[in-house]
């Protein structure tokens, strides 16, 4: 194969992991050597220009332009125009004649960046400022250095060994300690649980503990396990379980849910180390059992239907460590570490107490939330600016939720909704998992939103430009397969925060394939023009071409990171070897596949949208001739093997070419002549 084709492959691919837009990173003329401190610098009058800016929500590089117009101080955001990992950060700005020099420093605090003053030659009279991180604190955001992610997989540990050593005690009924669970029957943890979740984990050995440790999914169905009696069991104690039904309980808390034979065959249990930034309690071991018989009641009847089961491992470690006379060692105590935070880094402010100080100036201040004629949902921005702007205060905050309020999920913060301010930053902090806290100046005429914890958002930024040119085509032509390629390299929680039901694509009109071939869309994606071409043909693209070792191991990476928010359930058939990815770890299987991407015709299809008052509707699409037809995208995978071509295959489920609810709406009743 071509040495230049495997360089400019790997190059692709790396850019994909940074979740950068390929554009190529060039000096900025307005850099300067030389750097001096804001605080070194001498007084430059210029900062006690009173400043009144209005605009709400708004992005870093927005303040920095605004500013430098209005008041001629020259202001930028990012070493260069091309950092956007700085000048993207979403803010909300509503100051009325503040200095310019006060307003600087709590935009800088609130972005968690420096603001430095910085002269491009001695000779300058006067300085410029920038809103600036060093490149270290930069990577050390994108690597997800956190303290607390390593104190979760210590916990997790902790448990797995814990629930371990429980199973090979000698058989005894588990006392349960008192607490907190205990005064709700729902939760309280059942031993027969405990007992046999332990023999589960135990039976998975070494080798499963350090796959599903390290976040990969460890599966058993009924059919390959290799103690079917322990599922058996297992399902007798869910089905005894209150949690497992949805139907009132009965006196004394319990419901059984009869099941049969029958019911194993459809059985799996699946157990995985969950990415999160906080305590066990609620994450981490996530252990599911999937096909578990319910009872559901519709329109009076009652129904037997199937559902998923979720026990918490981390409960079931601490009641086992916690019973008397075993000996097991307490959890690890990490409470420091999960509650530890930045300090506010500026002087005469205080935090709010969001109880306290409820009834108390401003909080207890009315106001009506205010959006943009047109605009269905209030966003977080709406919310803070409404207030700022009709009661006199100074809002500055950071505003990493604003885009999430495209769809009637938010309808804790409806338009025209009349509310004091103390409860309508209650109701958000609520909905934002409690971000960002607040603090308030000694006027009481100023208030700062500002996240103790911010890293794991900044290292989710999306680009903005990246999602305004996708929707721009939207709305417009219509965006095609290569086009969503650059959301296909985005991880996980990148694409839940910044596209699914965004402002940027409302309703669910944009969502990711299977998690089992996404690393296969990103190298498709990831590839030069001709192999694109190439894959779409009829002879497809054969990654013999390619260095299979090393295109093993960055599938498998991808697919690993693709699979971290989720548990699936396991497939039936204990072969896996003709799984999309049972090829990653078998480099000379990887060299007989041929991919192909084939363009495969829609004649009908549902689009819907959200309507103003909350509800959606829906409409019947359909082919709309030689001026617009629609179509989908398969994958497949040809592997050329002894007794013949063997294909594996997978189609994602959108329409293209893809359109704006509202857009799409257009175009079907313009072809249908309504």
């Amino acid at each position: 194969m071509g040495i230049k084709k495997v360089v400019l492959t790997l190059i692709l691919l790396a850019v994909l992991a940074a979740h950068c837009v390929a554009d190529k990173i060039t000096t900025d003329p307005n850099a300067s050597p030389q750097i001096i401190r804001l605080a070194a610098q001498k007084s430059d009058k210029r900062l006690d220009t009173p400043v009144t800016y209005q605009k709400g929500y708004v992005r870093l590089h927005d303040v920095a332009d605004d500013l430098t117009r209005t008041t001629g101080v020259k202001i930028s955001a990012g070493q260069n125009k091309n950092n956007w990992k700085i000048r993207d950060i979403p803010l909300i700005v509503c100051v009325k004649n503040m200095p310019l020099g006060r307003l600087l420093k709590l935009v800088a605090a609130v972005a968690h960046v420096e603001l430095v003053a910085e002269k491009l030659t001695t000779s300058d009279t006067e300085p410029q400022y920038r809103f600036y991180r060093k490149d270290k604190d930069q990577a050390a955001i994108d690597s997800g250095e956190d303290p607390a992610v390593e104190a979760n997989k210590q916990l997790a540990t902790w448990a797995w060994d814990t629930l371990v050593a429980y199973s090979k005690l000698p058989e005894r009924e588990l006392t349960i300690v008192p607490g907190k669970w205990d005064s709700d029957i729902r939760n309280r943890v059942d031993s027969s649980l405990i007992r046999i979740s332990s023999e589960l984990l135990a039976s998975l050995g070494t080798d499963g503990r350090n796959k599903a440790l390290s976040g990969e999914a460890v599966a058993i169905t009924y059919k390959n396990s290799n103690q079917p009696e322990l599922l058996r069991q297992l399902l007798s104690s869910i089905c005894a379980n209150p949690k497992s039904s949805s139907l009132p309980l009965e006196s004394d808390g319990r419901r059984v849910i009869e099941w049969n034979d029958s019911d194993l065959e459809n059985m799996s249990f699946s157990i995985k180390c969950m990415s999160c930034n906080g305590p066990y309690e609620n994450a981490g071991l996530k252990f599911s059992v999937f096909g578990v018989p319910s009872e559901m009641t519709w329109d009076g009847r009652q129904e037997r239907t199937t559902q998923s089961w979720e026990g918490n491992l981390m409960k079931m470690a601490k009641s086992a460590a916690a019973t008397k006379e075993l000996g097991l060692a307490p959890a690890p105590d990490f409470t420091e570490v999960f509650e530890k935070k930045d300090e506010f880094p500026l002087e005469g402010y205080r935090q709010m107490d969001l109880d306290k100080d409820l009834n108390s100036d401003p909080l207890k201040k009315e106001y009506t939330i205010k959006v943009e004629s047109g605009k269905r949902y209030a966003t977080f921005g709406d919310a803070y600016a409404s207030f700022a702007r009709e009661l006199g205060l100074n809002v500055v905050a950071e505003d990493f939720m604003s885009q999430k309020c495209a769809d009637s999920s938010w309808t804790l913060i409806s338009p025209n909704l009349k509310i004091s301010v103390g409860m309508a930053l209650r109701r958000l902090r609520r909905i934002s998992g409690g971000s960002p806290m607040w603090f308030i100046d000694s006027d009481g005429k100023t208030l700062v939103g500002w996240a103790g914890k911010w890293r794991g958002i900044h290292k989710n930024l999306v680009q903005e430009a990246l999602l305004i040119n996708l929707n721009k085509k939207m709305e417009s032509t219509g965006a095609e397969l290569d086009d969503l390629m650059p959301i296909i390299a985005l991880t996980e929680a990148q694409y839940f925060e910044w596209v699914q039901g965004t402002e940027y694509f409302p309703g669910p009109i944009v969502f990711l394939p299977d998690s089992n071939f996404r690393p296969w869309w990103a190298l498709y994606g990831s590839l030069s023009a001709d192999d694109k071409t190439l894959a779409r043909s009829e002879a497809g693209l054969p990654l013999a071409k390619f260095d299979t070792p090393w295109l093993g191991g960055i599938l498998l990476g991808k697919l690993k990171d693709a699979q971290r928010f989720e548990t699936r359930q396991p497939s039936s058939d204990s072969d896996n070897s003709r799984s999309p990815e049972g090829y990653f770890t078998n480099p000379d299987r990887l060299s007989k596949v041929t991919m192909r991407i084939v363009e495969v015709p829609v004649d009908s299809y549902q689009v819907w949208r959200y309507k103003s008052d909350g509800s959606n509707e829906q409409a019947n699409g359909y082919s709309w001739g030689s001026k617009q037809k629609k179509h989908r995208y398969e994958l497949r995978l040809i592997e050329q093997t002894e007794e013949g071509p063997h294909e594996i295959s997978s189609r994602w489920d959108m329409t293209f070419p893809l359109f704006t609810p509202d857009k799409e709406f257009e175009l079907i009743k313009k072809a249908s002549g309504k």
